[in-house]
């Protein structure tokens, strides 16, 4: 996809960005073009253009001469950093010039790639989460310290007092410290990844079959997720 998603004009040029919405690359064919040969591309004058339509668009845009840097990821490029000259015809760009905007496109580029990135997490995160809180199990998410770090809305329903940063034990149990065969505790001890344990939480009269995995993280603590089924009243 390309289109024109930043801009910034001097003092009375009148904004394109309107003109240039997000569509798929090849419904902008003249400025892939650009980048064929080079991830640096220089009009010195419309008259160079040959495209008549691409000319008179230009020049009904103010346009006299650009400047053009292509973005690129991993060798891969995905979009550009232009200038667009509306007021020196004929002015040609001097190393120093070429130089500078290319160090901003390497800079802007990585800004929009971890901009992206970070929206596409968060939309998958979006999506993890409602799946999570779909589910008719307690799922939920601690630390070292036994704080929860993340709750489904399932938990939070038969444990109202739910809230992050508080002790599982205390939540599940009420408790002032961690229970007895806790799951946390024997994957410490013994270095396994996963365990699973029958469980009774006499808080709320309830018993289930709770899975919990270790989640190893290089260069940080580790975290514990732990998904409690087979939820039912105790006998």
């Amino acid at each position: 996809m390309l289109g024109c998603t930043f801009e910034y004009c001097q003092s009375g040029i009148e904004p394109i960005i309107g003109k240039y919405p997000m569509r798929p690359a090849d419904q902008y064919p003249l400025f892939i073009k650009h980048f064929e040969e080079s991830d640096v591309f220089f009009l010195n004058s419309l008259d160079d253009v040959s495209d008549t339509a691409y000319r008179e668009q230009l020049g009904g845009e103010g346009v006299v001469n650009m400047l053009q840097c292509a973005f690129k990821d991993k060798g891969v490029r995905f979009g550009a950093l232009g200038f667009d000259d509306c007021q020196h015809e004929g002015h040609r760009p001097n190393s120093k010039e070429i130089e500078t905007l290319s160090l901003l496109a390497d800079i802007i580029g990585s800004y929009i790639l971890k901009e992206r990135s970070q929206k596409m997490l968060a939309a998958n995160f979006q999506i993890q989460e409602s799946i999570l809180n779909s589910l008719r199990q307690w799922v939920f998410v601690v630390n070292l310290k036994w704080e929860l770090i993340y709750f489904n809305d399932e938990l939070r329903r038969f444990f109202p007092d739910t809230g992050l940063g508080k002790k599982c034990f205390s939540v599940l149990q009420g408790m002032d410290v961690p229970c007895e065969n806790c799951p946390l505790e024997e994957m410490r001890r013994t270095g396994n990844s996963t365990y699973t344990i029958k469980s009774c939480f006499s808080k709320s009269g309830l018993s289930a079959t709770v899975n919990a995995a270790a989640i190893r993280r290089e260069g940080r603590d580790d975290i514990y997720t732990f998904c409690a089924l087979d939820i039912r009243k105790e006998d």
